[in-house]
């Protein structure tokens, strides 16, 4: 089982998966440049379904980005 973070800025980001109780389960950067898509491709087989935090964060101005995820089976 996969997800996927798609960016389409093209930039260097640090991504961050949370659970509700602010542990970080993944911590990984992502490279986004012109003509690479800006897909990162992570797996989910680890995690219990449930609601997760990914917090996308912009390594160049620190501008951060935070989504709510639903994990499902």
């Amino acid at each position: 089982d996969r997800y996927y973070v798609n960016i389409s800025v093209i930039g260097s980001y640090q991504l961050e998966l949370m659970d509700l109780l602010g542990r970080l389960l993944y911590s990984g950067s992502m490279e986004v440049q012109l003509g690479n898509g800006g897909v990162k491709e992570l797996s989910k087989s680890h995690l219990p379904s449930g609601p997760y935090f990914l917090r996308v964060t912009n390594k160049k101005d620190g501008q951060q980005y935070t989504v709510k995820l639903l994990m499902a089976e």
